[in-house]
């Protein structure tokens, strides 16, 4: 089972090539660090680089009978941020909702390129459902009106 997307960021930074930083010991995931990032998730102009990179990577293995099972996107909307433990805080309010707009369009993307394989995710949660609002239907991309 691959995963493509995740929201687990708990160290709080972004995604960065190069040597990573050592983990707090005690500190669940510490250093973890989400794909794509939250700043990708929370700016829709970044979304086309995030269907590219689904649609090639689902398109590619579509058929591999190693691929058992699609997680498109883990935890999607998890703002958690560890600061130490067993202290933590919340990255973004907006996440939730961007995360699962995206993850709408991820689901759309990946069955664009028909793979064989059932497509999941490891859900997370929204406090309320009015909060999604259009989430459950095709979301905007760049160049479409302001939501």
């Amino acid at each position: 089972m691959l995963t493509l997307l995740d929201d687990c960021a708990f160290s709080g930074d972004e995604p960065f090539i190069g040597q990573q930083k050592l983990p707090v010991p005690g500190v669940h995931n510490s250093q973890g660090a989400g794909s794509p990032g939250r700043e990708k998730v929370l700016n829709p102009e970044c979304w086309p680089q995030i269907e590219a990179y689904v649609k090639d990577i689902v398109g590619h293995f579509r058929h591999d009978p190693r691929i058992q099972i699609w997680d498109l996107y883990n935890e999607p909307g998890n703002s958690g941020v560890f600061v130490g433990a067993p202290k933590g805080m919340a990255y973004d309010t907006r996440l939730e909702f961007y995360a699962l707009s995206l993850m709408v369009n991820v689901f759309a993307w990946a069955r664009e390129v028909s793979p064989v394989q059932p497509l999941t995710v490891a859900a997370w949660h929204v406090p309320y459902r009015s909060d999604c609002r259009e989430a459950f239907t095709p979301m905007w991309m760049p160049g479409s009106s302001d939501k």
